[in-house]
C-alpha cells in the first residue's frame, strides 16, 4: 500500500476487509482458522507470527516517515 502512495485509512480498510470476509469464511464453515505461507503450505501458528514478524515488517525508513509526518500534523493542530 505505501509504495502505491495509498494513506493510512486506505490500508486499514483493505486489512479489515480481509479479516472480516476470513472471519466469516471460518463461522460459515465451521471449521478453525488454518495458518498458510505465501506459497499457500499450512503453517504452525509460531511459524505464521515469525513469517509476518520478519517477512511482511515495514521498513524502518518508512515508519520513520510515517511517524514524523503524523508528528508534525499533531503539533500543527496543537497550535490552531
Amino acid at each position: 500500500m505505501v509504495e502505491r502512495g495509498h494513506c493510512h485509512t486506505q490500508a486499514t480498510v483493505a486489512v479489515a476487509r480481509k479479516l472480516v470476509e476470513r472471519t466469516w469464511t471460518v463461522l460459515t464453515r465451521g471449521q478453525p482458522y488454518q495458518f498458510r505461507d505465501a506459497t499457500g503450505q499450512a503453517v504452525t501458528r509460531t511459524v505464521a507470527k515469525d513469517q509476518a514478524r520478519h517477512d511482511h515488517a515495514v521498513p524502518d525508513d518508512v515508519r520513520a516517515r510515517a511517524r514524523a509526518r503524523s508528528a508534525a500534523t499533531h503539533r500543527s493542530k496543537l497550535t490552531k
